[in-house]
């Protein structure tokens, strides 16, 4: 319940943080389960975010096992359909809580559902495929020998940048994986590499690679739109939106200095605060103009963001 509530706002959020999504396959929205998406991981949970509001499906995703060690934490991660992976850095006797974890995304394979795993393991803010972690692998190995038919499906996701509000998202989906493309059909060494391989080299046609700022802005089409000559005018939304983006900033630039994870945590704080802006902003209108204005900052306030978003370099 609590997933499907989260959503409605991440989902109405969606054009005010990113100013395209670009997908290559928009069908694949809509497909079915049991499916597990094998995903590149450049932008911590935002990833996750984006990719969850767009399914039309509920999508339970696989996440870092230290977020949930907090009793309080875990309840409440769980309720957005995440679950833990433990790394071995975390402590090996945490490696056992992800057969657990295994045999959560199983039952929801059986029910038909979708799993995200990040295929690379771990969250850099970077253009590059990594190399691939074993867990996909073995997750799509596990669920095939329990006689499920499950598909995996290549998820390319590539950032225009990933410290900024308004940016442009590519998603790229790949060709499906299933059993049958596998002799080495076992959790052994030689089916794990086998998957990797192939999983690898489907990836890499879905993400973008480059080590140069002005190859990766020339790749997302990113210039000034001369087609908008009073652009300025939108500029008022920047301005009645710096007194919760400036805190925003500053504070995960001193929780987070330095990580993978700013962009996200930004992001997932407006979604959260931002109605709570407006109820601010709407309450102190009513205290001193009264009347109905205070209604209109929640039409005018979030269509100059958005305008703002659509039209800033």
């Amino acid at each position: 319940m609590l997933y499907q509530l989260i959503k409605i706002p991440a989902r109405a959020a969606l054009p005010f943080y990113c100013k395209k999504v670009k997908i290559n396959t928009p069908e694949a929205l809509k497909w079915d389960g049991p499916l597990l998406l094998a995903c590149n991981h450049p932008n911590a949970f935002l990833d996750a975010i984006i990719l969850s509001t767009l399914f039309k499906k509920p999508i339970y995703s696989l996440a870092r096992g230290d977020a949930f060690k907090n009793k309080r934490n875990n309840a409440l991660l769980r309720k957005l359909n995440m679950l833990p992976i433990h790394r071995l850095s975390e402590g090996s006797n945490y490696i056992q809580d992800n057969y657990k974890t295994f045999e959560d995304c199983i039952n929801i394979f059986k029910k038909g559902g979708i799993v995200l795993i990040f295929a690379e393991g771990t969250c850099v803010n970077e253009w590059k495929l990594r190399s691939l972690k074993k867990g996909t692998a073995r997750l799509a190995f596990t669920a095939w020998e329990s006689g499920i038919d499950l598909t995996v499906l290549p998820v390319g996701i590539n950032y225009n940048a990933f410290k900024s509000l308004g940016k442009t998202v590519q998603i790229n989906f790949g060709k499906k994986i299933s059993k049958p493309m596998f002799t080495e059909n076992s959790l052994d060494g030689l089916g794990i590499k086998a998957f990797n391989e192939h999983l690898y080299l489907e990836l890499q046609k879905l993400v973008f690679e480059s080590d140069n700022e002005q190859s990766v802005q020339q790749h997302f089409g990113i210039k000034d739109d001369e087609r908008l000559k009073w652009k300025k005018l939108f500029l008022l939304g920047k301005w009645l939106h710096l007194p919760i983006v400036i805190p925003i900033r500053n504070l995960s630039v001193k929780l987070l200095p330095d990580t993978d994870f700013y962009d996200s945590f930004v992001i997932g704080l407006l979604i959260f605060l931002y109605p709570l802006y407006l109820s601010l902003i709407a309450g102190i209108l009513f205290l001193f103009l009264g009347g109905w204005y205070w209604a209109l900052v929640f039409i005018l306030l979030p269509l100059l963001a958005w305008l703002y978003v659509k039209v800033k370099k």
